[in-house]
């Protein structure tokens, strides 16, 4: 019975009602050599044997419908992976266009974490660092900013933290000697 379960989901078509016919008839051959070398033929052979049609005959056509809805699933499940791809391929394409957004702005751009921890920063915030970007992802700001800059803006960034958003504007000097104005804004 087993093996012409296998048979009816493996295949399809005439092969399948083939294979399965020919798994059926020998388990019926072995089945009614067995009874009537053992029993003879009797009511309980009988019986044994329309069961045994019965059961062969639920597996045919259950199994049938079973793989029909199995094959609906594969399609489907194929399908949303199809998607899932062209959406992923999608964000890594949009992904790459903000990171070249982000990395070509004119100002210091930085994202960190609620403890001060960078989490990306823009190509023009490394150069005023003098810090490879991978090097300053998982550093916290205060190894890297001056402690005036750190006195200033750490208030800001504990009210932004606390779901604020801060808007400022600041007058420096750059190592070059320049003065600037900085205006930013922190929001959580």
């Amino acid at each position: 019975v087993g093996v012409s379960t296998a048979t009816a989901v493996l295949f399809d078509g005439y092969k399948r009602t083939i294979y399965f016919l020919l798994y059926a008839l020998a388990a019926f051959i072995v089945f009614v050599f067995r009874e009537s070398l053992i029993n003879g033929v009797s009511v309980y052979t009988i019986v044994s044997f329309l069961n045994h049609s019965i059961a062969f005959v639920n597996i045919y056509f259950f199994s049938r419908y079973y793989q029909r809805e199995i094959n609906q699933h594969i399609v489907e499940t194929e399908s949303l992976l199809n998607e899932l791809k062209k959406r992923d391929e999608q964000i890594l394409s949009e992904s790459i266009i903000q990171e070249a957004l982000i990395d070509n702005t004119p100002v210091l751009l930085s994202l960190v974490d609620v403890e001060g921890y960078y989490v990306t920063v823009n190509r023009t915030y490394e150069e005023a660092c003098k810090i490879p970007k991978n090097k300053l992802i998982g550093t916290h700001f205060s190894e890297v900013l001056p402690q005036e800059f750190i006195d200033f803006h750490l208030p800001n960034f504990q009210k932004a933290i606390e779901g604020n958003e801060v808007e400022f504007e600041e007058d420096f000097q750059e190592l070059t000697g320049e003065e600037k104005c900085m205006m930013g804004k922190y929001f959580p």
